[in-house]
């Protein structure tokens, strides 16, 4: 198995292509809106099908069991999908796919090359401010200077150009 970095997207594009395998009319406006779930109902889940099925008068969950139906049988392999309550689509990751991807991305390096793609090519500034020197200093002051450097470093390690507007003051 292939283990990209960002699975989300991997799964995405898998339901997308399955939405026009399945015949669905107007495949092409069907988002599936992939996110990480509630540990309960799998690794994964996807959302759109709700929207798209409401939107034309379709049975949401009969929606969704046509989709699934048309998920290629490699996918399968390494997912355990099932369709939770209306029409939610849910995703669990087998073992074995999740040990794949633990052991592509085992390093920093390896982490990092496959997280540089969520914001390559884009500059992000990010304004936050450092503790006011005119007055008494306690904790309080450095929240502000320490969030802003976390997320400094979260954009920097997704491939972000990020430019640091630190001033003094609050």
């Amino acid at each position: 198995m292939h283990a990209s970095f960002n699975l989300a997207a991997d799964l995405d594009a898998v339901l997308l292509s399955a939405a026009a395998s399945a015949g669905l009319a107007d495949a092409a406006a069907f988002t599936p809106e992939v996110r990480t779930a509630d540990a309960r109902h799998g690794d994964f889940q996807a959302n759109g099908v709700l929207g798209y099925a409401k939107s034309r008068k379709l049975n949401p969950r009969a929606t969704a069991e046509q989709i699934v139906a048309a998920i290629p049988g490699s996918v399968r392999e390494h997912f355990d999908v099932t369709i939770a309550g209306p029409g939610f689509i849910n995703f669990s990751l087998q073992p074995a796919a999740l040990l794949a991807w633990l052991r592509t991305h085992d390093t920093a390096e390896h982490l990092r090359a496959g997280a540089a793609a969520a914001h390559a090519g884009q500059t992000w500034l990010v304004d936050y401010s450092s503790p006011n020197t005119a007055k008494q200093m306690h904790v309080g002051h450095l929240r502000s200077a320490v969030i802003g450097e976390a997320i400094c470093r979260l954009l920097a390690f997704t491939g972000a150009h990020v430019i640091r507007d630190n001033h003094l003051g609050d």
